[in-house]
């Protein structure tokens, strides 16, 4: 899944979206929350048959009394109000008939309404659930509302009727109560998000529930059977006037509610659960045309106006100042919870900006010179940064290394390679957990058993515990990890930058993997140039092996081919000789007998160069051979006395290979030098050694004659090539030379310059144990 970038991670963490649009509803999950308001109790039979009267042109104040003093609650309810309403009324004889004829139709309706509406919700609180919706402060806000609305639709002097508009403002936010009361628990949740956030109740809702109270209160305006008009404005009272549909008949009602709810909402009377105003008074007025004046009159009256109707919420002894009391209150509340919430922000923002810093710092201090240990220490020192702790430790190991490389930073950076123990248990289930840990959330865990080898080395420099791992990832695989020491508090703290930490891993973990990448690479290419530099090097190698092939295979054939008729040739000699008795035939055919012979030697030779013989190698003391090779030269006084020196290397270990064949190779060599050097200032030099490296035995045999011309040099392995005059070689030493080395494991170079003599290298190798 694709992720944003950080910087709009952090703005959306530390904002709030407040939008309709932002909550995606699940309409089962919707119908199923609407159905619970349907356990709610219905109105009492009495609203309806007063209703119905107060409507009736031909309803006399008498049937509305009877009505009335049928229901004991509605009948208090009526007197107190009067009462209160008509001062010089005394109560002891005031009756329902009497209350009816001086409050009117329009008041007894609404009293009737609000008083069964509020009868409906009075049900006792569960001692043991969460704090809900305060009662009397949301009907402080119901009836503040109604008192706004009345006076606006007077000031309007339009089509609505004050006193209806007093009733729809009363009754405008009855789904807020009703979620309250048919879900206690949520709504209870609802409320305190909206508070800790300082959000639009109705986007609380609809995060909560997935439906707001304007929807849950057309619900059950409908089911009690309700005005359409009234239904309309419990459903749109928060809809702007310019976002209202054009079928809707209530317009008018809609948008006086909404302005006298604004102007309650800005004044801070009773609790509506909205923590946030998203228009003003002022323009909303203006975009209806009530002058500031009359706003502003509103506003003024409101407090009094209260006093007048507090009996209508079941609070006779509120006075205007107590309401004014109240809204201050309530305000400063309010704003002592914005600050705080300003408060927490800012820290937010400010560990924001230093995860921001620390990224901003990484990116500008590396380098492709980088090798992977210095950035281990840049980043250790941009999470040291963040973690606000003493010192870290950042450590990573490509694949199953044993190697790994070390990042510290204590407020200076330093780096270095360690190794893994022998026989420690490898990590990958820690790392794995470690990772899984990080995709739930998780960044910051104890340092598990695995890295405790780890720890026991850089414990020193961490501190004195405990110990913590932070995971570096990267495209969500393990490149390395942070160790520091930290108390629970940093620790718990740390625990809320999810995103955060994140964020600085990823880019910690994608530095290190594109440091691992680049020293790849350039291995990657050094061993790229030493292998083109090595096919360089054989290339001729090759080409010669192949026309060697080519020859060897020519050779085997050729020498088939002449055994035959040589063996005729010598046969037949053979038997002349044996039945002449002519000295000069004799001497004929003898020499025919000879030339027959050396042709078959020539023939023997080419054979045993086609198809040597397979090796048969053994432990062969080197200096032994060479020593034996040059007392046959001597003895064949082919050398002269003190012109070859001999240096063997004290303590030089056994060579693995063909006895007879190492024999041939120094006499064939040595052959060479005595060929192209002149008696008189000949010196030749034989030297053995061991190359430890190689695990072979190298042989150096060097002239002091005539040298070779590069052409000739490049030639010096060709069959049948010789340097030598006419008719003195076959051009097949070397070559067997070379032959017989490479059947045994070894090789052979040669470095010649005309006039500065030739020097031969040959290896064989020594046995492996």
């Amino acid at each position: 899944m694709r992720r944003m970038p950080l910087d709009q991670r952090f703005r959306k963490r530390m904002s709030v979206v407040t939008t309709p649009a932002a909550y995606a509803s699940d309409p089962r999950k919707v119908e199923l929350v609407l159905g619970q308001l349907d356990a709610l109790p219905a109105l009492a039979p009495v609203v309806t048959r007063i209703l119905s009267l107060t409507q009736d042109a031909r309803g006399s104040v008498r049937d509305l009394a009877q009505l009335v003093a049928s229901d004991p609650s509605l009948t208090a309810s009526v007197l107190s109000i009067c009462a209160r309403a008509h001062q010089g009324v005394r109560s002891e004889g005031l009756t329902a008939e009497k209350a009816v004829g001086l409050l009117g139709f329009d008041a007894i309706r609404q009293i009737t309404l609000a008083s069964k509406i509020m009868e409906a919700f009075s049900g006792a609180r569960e001692p043991e659930r969460e704090p809900g919706l305060e009662r009397g402060d949301f009907w402080r806000h119901c009836l503040a509302v109604a008192c706004a609305a009345r006076r606006i639709a007077a000031a309007l002097g339009g089509p609505v009727d004050p006193e209806e508009a007093f009733l729809y403002g009363l009754l405008h936010d009855i789904g807020k109560i009703a979620f309250d009361s048919a879900l206690p628990k949520s709504y209870a949740r609802v409320l305190r998000r909206a508070a800790e956030h300082q959000i639009d109740i109705s986007d609380a809702e609809r995060h909560v529930l997935g439906v707001d109270h304007a929807v849950a209160g057309r619900r059950l305006a409908e089911r009690w059977g309700l005005a359409p008009a009234l239904v309309d404005v419990i459903w749109l009272h928060h809809h702007p006037p310019e976002a209202l549909p054009a079928t809707i008949a209530a317009g008018g009602h809609v948008q006086i509610v909404l302005l006298a709810d604004v102007l309650v909402r800005e004044h801070g009377i009773g609790y509506s659960g909205n923590h946030r105003v998203p228009v003003s008074s002022r323009a909303i007025a203006a975009q209806m045309g009530l002058s500031e004046a009359a706003r502003v009159g509103i506003v003024e009256s409101l407090a009094e106006e209260l006093e007048a109707r507090a009996a209508w919420i079941g609070q006779e002894q509120t006075t205007s100042r107590e309401v004014y009391l109240r809204a201050l209150i309530r305000t400063g509340e309010e704003l002592s919870a914005a600050n705080a919430q300003l408060v927490e922000r800012n820290d937010r923002l400010q560990r924001t900006a230093q995860y921001l810093s620390a990224l901003d710092e990484l990116n500008r201090t590396m380098s492709p010179s980088l090798a992977v240990r210095e950035v281990c220490a840049i980043g250790a020192a941009s999470i040291r940064n963040v973690l606000s702790v003493a010192s870290v430790v950042l450590f990573a190991a490509e694949g199953e290394s044993r190697w790994v490389e070390l990042g510290f930073s204590d407020g200076r950076e330093t780096a270095r390679l360690d190794e893994r123990p022998e026989g420690v248990p490898h990590d990958a289930a820690d790392r794995e957990n470690a990772v899984r840990l990080a995709e739930a959330g998780a960044w910051i865990a104890p340092a598990p058993g695995g890295f405790g080898w780890l720890l026991e080395r850089v414990a020193s420099d961490l501190g004195d515990g405990p110990f913590w791992l932070l995971p570096v990832v990267c495209r969500r695989r393990w490149v390395g990890g942070v160790l520091f020491s930290a108390d629970g508090e940093t620790v718990g703290r740390l625990s809320g930058e999810a995103a955060e930490l994140a964020a600085l891993s990823g880019a910690v973990g994608l530095a290190i993997t594109h440091a691992q990448a680049r020293v790849a690479a350039r291995r990657l290419a050094d061993d790229l140039a030493d292998a083109n530099r090595r096919l360089s090097d054989i290339q001729p190698d090759l080409i010669r092996a192949r026309v060697l092939e080519s020859i060897v295979a020519m050779a085997a054939g050729a020498a088939h081919e002449l055994n035959n008729p040589l063996a005729v040739i010598s046969g037949r000699a053979q038997v002349l000789q044996k039945l002449s008795a002519d000295p000069e035939l004799l001497d004929g055919l003898a020499r025919i007998s000879a030339q027959a012979q050396a042709c078959s030697d020539i023939v023997t030779q080419l054979m045993e160069f086609a198809r040597p013989e397979a090796p048969s190698p053994e432990e062969v003391d080197v200096g032994v051979a060479i020593s034996d090779v040059v007392s046959e030269l001597d003895s064949a006084r082919l050398l002269e006395r003190g012109a070859v020196r001999i240096e063997v290397e004290p303590g030089l270990r056994k060579a693995w290979f063909d006895r007879a064949a190492l024999r041939e190779i120094v006499r064939e060599l040595l052959d060479n030098s005595i060929e192209a050097t002149a008696p008189e200032s000949r010196f030749l030099t034989v030297k053995a050694a061991s190359d430890l490296t190689e695990e072979s035995i190298v042989v150096h045999v060097v002239d002091n004659g005539r040298g070779m011309t590069p052409d000739v040099l490049g030639r010096a392995f060709d069959p049948f090539f010789s340097y030598r005059p006419a008719g003195r070689g076959r051009g097949l030493g070397l070559s067997r030379v070379q032959r017989r080395l490479h059947a045994g494991g070894g090789m052979i170079r040669i470095a010649s310059e005309p006039g500065r003599g030739t020097r031969v290298e040959f290896r064989v190798p020594v046995r492996r144990t």
